[in-house]
């Protein structure tokens, strides 16, 4: 949880990455299995993630469900780069 208010206080100053399992919940929440998913931006109750080998679609996931499905998170601070 402390990680995605980072993101959400930091966005455009930082990178997200997932890595996300089978979907939990209704057939709206949907992630492929053991995948990594970007991150590109984070509400009080979404998370948008898009998969970074075609960012042409976002997905909405309810930030509960995320934090079901994610089992692992990687995060840069690009403002020093």
């Amino acid at each position: 949880e402390s990680i995605l208010k980072v993101y959400q206080k930091n966005e455009g100053k930082c990178a997200l990455t997932a890595d996300m399992c089978i979907a939990v919940g209704d057939d709206a929440t949907k992630s492929g299995g053991a995948h990594s998913f970007s991150v590109v931006k984070v509400t009080d109750e979404f998370v948008y993630i898009t998969n970074p080998w075609d960012d042409s679609k976002v997905e909405k996931v309810p930030r509960e469900d995320f934090k079901k499905m994610a089992f692992g998170l990687s995060f840069v601070n690009l403002s020093n780069h």
